[in-house]
């Protein structure tokens, strides 16, 4: 997704919109585990705060995580939206392609998704699971990487 939010069970109901959003393409397809990665490390409650921070990915380790999260998944959802444009248009731009790289390096294709039939209009990214006009259904789309961006799979 995009990055660690502050909200939890106990402070805001949103968080269980998109925990439940998270959880239902897993559960579909009986997957045992579920593991969220972000696009920046930087806890916040809103996007744009992430021009807080002179470092929003954080420490060079976390894509070593990232990476060791691809390898182990057997469904990679991808979900950071585009409200990190916004925010921060050259970094997120900059960090997409960093992590679809590393989806790449690692042969994540034929295992990403994303979990709205289209991507977000003006950005072209996945939509993110808080997004309020997600449909409700589980069902995800596939997604391929074509000249280093994600595009959905064609349905053939």
């Amino acid at each position: 997704m995009l990055n660690p939010g502050t909200r939890d069970e106990r402070t805001q109901t949103g968080y269980h919109l998109t925990r439940e959003r998270c959880k239902a393409p897993a559960r579909a397809r009986d997957c045992g585990t579920l593991v969220t990665c972000n696009l920046f490390a930087y806890r916040c409650s809103r996007p744009r705060e992430l021009r807080e921070t002179d470092n929003p990915v954080g420490p060079p380790e976390n894509d070593r995580h990232i990476r060791a999260a691809i390898r182990q998944a057997d469904m990679i959802v991808c979900a950071w939206g585009d409200s990190g444009r916004r925010a921060l248009p050259d970094v997120f731009c900059d960090r997409v392609r960093q992590v679809i790289a590393l989806l790449e390096e690692e042969g994540a294709g034929g295992r990403l998704y994303a979990l709205a039939p289209e991507l977000t209009r003006k950005g072209h990214q996945p939509i993110h699971p808080g997004w309020r006009q997600l449909p409700s259904k589980s069902e995800c789309r596939r997604l391929d990487i074509r000249s280093s961006r994600l595009q959905l799979a064609s349905s053939t």
